[in-house]
């Protein structure tokens, strides 16, 4: 156990010479530092010392009899505790060239010659030791964070590891619910087309409640249906014909085209390197709320245009809706968020919108103010 002397902890000092009074003197110029010194006589005497004492820092004379300072120095590297000790060497002569090349492909971190300066030694001493300090505390600082960071990443892992069990569950009973919800869809329409007349008008409400509901829950099984496979379908990325996308996307959906809706493409329109069946998701969905989301008896009027952003494409869409508060505008990319119980939806939409996003390597957001309209944009990857 190190000694303690005025709030700091002592370090030990290896003195390695064969001349007694070398380590007498060594030790008398070493002792105002407060450190503990330890002496041997003899490389192999070091060696010893080194193996049963933490040292954190030796003095190592160069020219010993049977084995030298360099020999220790190369000992002493192959030792795993004491590898990475600081060794400076003490020598009776200015060392030449290749002395110094050699020293330092050793280890030693410096030399000093005999005599010995007394401030010179102690100075070079202190710095050495106060680096070993700082070298310690800095090698314990990495090993707490590394226990931290393994802990951490291994929560994550099983965090994430929870997450797929839910997303597969999840995907699994939408998938064996969607069958039943469409039954009572149909049995309920057929009983509307063929009994209505039999029925009384609360029967008819409530049959006409049941049509509506059922076609409402067959939207949320396939949207979430839709979130869930975004995780678990494979997803290779193309190029993707953006305006072909729109196009197409408009042409397959009657809510989308004159008189219902003015949607304004601005050419050109930039492809993008991403999923096309996920692009397709996303834009389907941003044009399902442009046209949506718009004051009773207004025209819905979208403008689509693209931009440059460094490497990427941004996909800009533009529309004349209700608007959204920027203290929601986060919310409304979260799963099963309706801001607005007056408009039909599930929730849905922009969160897959989000997933597919994020898993296309892309970006995303919003800028809107109530009554004022809202602007989407993606970032994509440009096209090769």
């Amino acid at each position: 156990m190190r000694s303690v002397v005025n709030g700091k902890e002592q370090s030990k000092i290896l003195v390695v010479d064969d001349r007694a009074e070398n380590l007498i003197a060594l030790r008398a110029l070493l002792g105002s530092l407060n450190h503990t010194v330890v002496e041997a006589d003899s490389g192999k005497e070091a060696l010893k010392v080194l193996l049963n004492e933490p040292i954190d820092l030796v003095l190592l004379d160069v020219n010993m009899p049977v084995m030298d300072g360099f020999e220790t120095a190369r000992l002493i590297r192959q030792r795993s505790p004491a590898s990475s000790l600081p060794i400076l060497f003490v020598s009776a002569r200015e060392p030449s060239s290749d002395d110094i090349k050699r020293g330092y492909a050793l280890g030693a971190v410096d030399y000093i010659i005999k005599p010995v300066v007394p401030e010179v030694l102690r100075a070079k001493v202190s710095a050495l030791l106060d680096l070993q300090h700082r070298a310690k505390l800095l090698a314990v600082a990495v090993e707490e964070r590394t226990v931290e960071l393994t802990a951490l990443n291994e929560r994550a892992a099983k965090l994430r590891e929870s997450i797929d069990e839910l997303e597969s569950f999840s995907y699994s009973v939408s998938h064996d619910l969607k069958a039943p919800a469409r039954a009572i869809q149909m049995f309920a329409e057929a009983l509307d087309e063929e009994e209505a007349d039999k029925l009384s008008p609360t029967g008819k409400d409530y049959l006409t409640r049941i049509i509506l509901s059922s076609k409402h829950l067959e939207k949320l099984i396939t949207d979430v249906l839709a979130y869930s496979r975004m995780n678990v379908e494979p997803l290779a990325k193309t190029t993707v014909n953006v305006e072909g996308t729109i196009q197409e996307i408009i042409n397959h959906n009657a809510d989308f085209q004159a008189p219902k809706a003015d949607i304004e493409l601005i050419r050109p329109l930039q492809n993008i390197r991403g999923h096309a069946a996920s692009l397709t998701q996303c834009l389907t969905n941003l044009l399902s709320n442009a046209v949506k989301f718009v004051r009773p008896g207004t025209m819905p009027h979208v403008k689509l245009w693209t931009e440059s952003v460094d490497d990427s494409v941004r996909l800009n869409l533009k529309d004349n809706g209700i608007g959204i508060a920027p203290e929601h505008q986060e919310r409304i990319f979260n799963a099963f968020e309706r801001l607005n119980s007056e408009y039909a939806g599930t929730g849905f939409g922009l969160a897959i919108m989000r997933k597919a996003v994020e898993r296309m390597g892309g970006r995303f957001g919003v800028e809107s103010r109530p009554g004022e309209g809202s602007l989407f944009w993606i970032e994509l990857p440009k096209a090769a």
